[in-house]
């Protein structure tokens, strides 16, 4: 059979079948068409929010070193150390700790949001000054950030816990010898300092000490600590 018999063939056949039938074949492909075209702008929608996610950051290191050297002069942070490996840095750094804290939250901000593997605070002799160590790792993809005014206030609102407030923590009275005391690992007459407190008077089972304030802290001979 060739082809204009067959579709001879065909029209017959579509002629036999009922104004319904014929009208389902006749509509079928367009359905399938608007099908189709319905769909096709949510997969193109689906690629570009994924091409969004995969944003890889490119960190200029010459230009983070210089808006770090900038960060540190603002912030009067002294940068005592510094090691680097490809993406990953290494810092140690002194200063006051909201300053510290202003620095931390800059490393992890940068660009993106970065990872902060290690971080330790250590203090100084200097009551203001702290040290703190901290390694971080830049963030391959970029990350939507908290806004920085609320996380600049929450620092704001921290307080620095190694401050003791005019109170020495933590320390016992060992013993009374005479007109000196052992307290912690200190042997102290009148008038000699414990941290930010001063011995005021030393009695036979007691000792009185004074902050700056005038505020009185008595150490019995026999308690675990500070009353």
């Amino acid at each position: 059979m060739n082809l204009p018999q067959r579709l001879n063939l065909l029209e017959n056949n579509l002629l036999l079948l009922s104004p319904i039938r014929r009208a389902e074949l006749y509509l079928l492909p367009f359905m399938i068409a608007l099908l189709i075209l319905y769909n096709f702008p949510k997969t193109v929608d689906a690629s570009i929010n994924i091409n969004k996610k995969a944003t890889v950051v490119n960190v200029d290191e010459f230009q983070f070193m210089k808006d770090m050297n900038h960060f540190l002069k603002q912030e009067q942070l002294t940068l005592m150390s510094l090691k680097q490996n490809n993406q990953k840095y290494l810092f140690t750094l002194e200063g006051d700790f909201k300053n510290l804290m202003h620095f931390v939250n800059f490393c992890e901000h940068y660009k993106s949001v970065n990872t902060i593997e290690r971080l330790l605070f250590k203090s100084t002799s200097d009551a203001l000054i702290k040290s703190m160590t901290i390694e971080f790792e830049f963030e391959k993809d970029v990350y939507n950030t908290t806004e920085s005014s609320t996380i600049l206030s929450a620092i704001n609102r921290l307080s620095n816990p190694f401050e003791s407030n005019g109170k020495t923590s933590r320390k016992k009275l060992y013993a009374i010898v005479d007109d000196e005391a052992l307290i912690g690992e200190q042997w102290l007459k009148v008038n000699d300092a414990l941290g930010e407190l001063t011995v005021e008077k030393i009695d036979l089972n007691q000792v009185r000490l004074r902050s700056k304030n005038n505020e009185i802290t008595t150490l019995e001979l026999y308690d675990e600590s500070l009353k």
